[in-house]
Parts: structure tokens; sequence; C-alpha cells
């Protein structure tokens, strides 16, 4: 949705909560996943915990798990907002593919943690304030590939994003436009002829999800 994630309609390492989770904890995640990155935070060295893959070429599926927002110092380390969950685990993936200047760039993290309340890392090859703040805006991908596997009936958020929902009676309420976190449980936004918040409580409100298929069937009225 992971869903994903400023985390709607995000392709994002995010996993959402099993029936019955009423908080996140570190590695309870299960059920419907955004892409987010999954279960454990803290900070993560080079290769340490996460997939440590090639970022994807022009051929693979792209994942968006986050962006970089600014730049901390004057030797080269970035500000990044993250839409994994928690947000350090965006440090679990390497290498980076960042979307800048029309194309891709593919790039080491070498460090990374929080800083206040936000994220900051040091990239390989940017050593130099004005090298980092070239890279300002770009969005922060990997590869399908480094997403881990998940367990069966699990779904990363990005995978939901725009399938059809379908309610019991056979009626089409729209098409999924993206996923938000509440206290409780997390909520599926559905744009159809207008928009609808249906809480993600599998077999209560989601009855069935077809990812091959391409839809989601829910026990809600057309008219809620």
């Amino acid at each position: 949705m992971a869903a994903g994630p400023g985390r709607k309609g995000r392709a994002e390492p995010r996993r959402a909560r099993a029936d019955g989770d009423q908080r996140r904890g570190e590695g309870q995640r299960q059920g419907r996943r955004r892409a987010r990155a999954p279960e454990r935070g803290g900070v993560q060295e080079r290769g340490a915990e996460g997939r440590d893959e090639a970022a994807p070429e022009e051929t693979e599926e792209r994942i968006v798990i986050g962006e970089i927002i600014g730049v901390h110092g004057v030797r080269g380390w970035i500000k990044a907002r993250s839409r994994a969950r928690p947000e350090e685990n965006i440090f679990r993936y390497n290498p980076w593919s960042l979307a800048v200047g029309g194309g891709t760039r593919r790039v080491r993290h070498r460090r990374g943690r929080r800083q206040g309340k936000g994220l900051i890392a040091q990239l390989d090859g940017v050593t130099e304030r004005a090298a980092a703040e070239a890279l300002v805006g770009a969005e922060i991908g990997i590869a399908r590939a480094q997403l881990p596997p998940l367990p069966p009936g699990s779904h990363y958020w990005h995978e939901l994003l725009r399938l059809e929902v379908v309610n019991l009676a056979g009626r089409t309420l729209g098409r999924v436009a993206g996923l938000e976190e509440t206290g409780a449980n997390d909520v599926l936004v559905v744009e159809g002829e207008r928009r609808r918040l249906i809480p993600w409580v599998r077999d209560v409100y989601i009855r069935r999800v077809d990812v091959a298929g391409g839809r989601i069937v829910v026990d809600w009225a057309a008219e809620g």
C-alpha cells in the first residue's frame, strides 16, 4: 500500500493490519499491506536486515517508498520522507532507485537514522551539500523483488490500488484510490460516483480480495 504510501494511492512497502490488531507493533502487521517497509524499525547499516538487491531496471516494477525532501549539514546528507512503517524501515532496502532528472539513478545509502522528527541518510558518492541539493524532490524507489514475501492471504497495499470494489449484492462501488491509517484499523478509500471509506476488517467488511481478478468484495451497502 503498502500501502503505502500522503499515503493514499502510493505504492509503498506497507502491510495492512490483520483483523483484531488494534495498534501496529513491530513485526505484528499481517493481512493486506501497503507498499510499506515491513516489520522491524531501527537504524539499519548497509545490507543489515534488509533486502540488498539490485535497484530496478527500466523493465522492472518500481515501488516508491519515500522522497528526498531536503539536505542536512554540509557533507552531503539528505533528509528523507518515508512511506514505510515504522518509518526507519526505509533503511532496510539497499540500493535505492532515485527518480531524478527524467530518469532513475541507482544509489546506496551508507548510513541512515532518525534526526528529530525526520530521517536523514548519507548516500554513496554524495559528499557535498550542493550534490545533495540536486537530489531534493527525487522519489526513492526499490524493485518489487526487494520486498520480502508475505504469508498466504496477505497483500502489499500497492497491490490493492485501482482494484474494483463490489458489494455482496454485486453493485460496483468504485475502485480503490488509496488507504488511510486510523487508530483502530486501516480504511479503504473507494472512489466511484462518490467517495466511500470502508474499514479494513477482514470477514466483517472485507469479504474477499482477488488481486489476480482485480476485485475486492465488501459487505457494504451502496447507500453507505
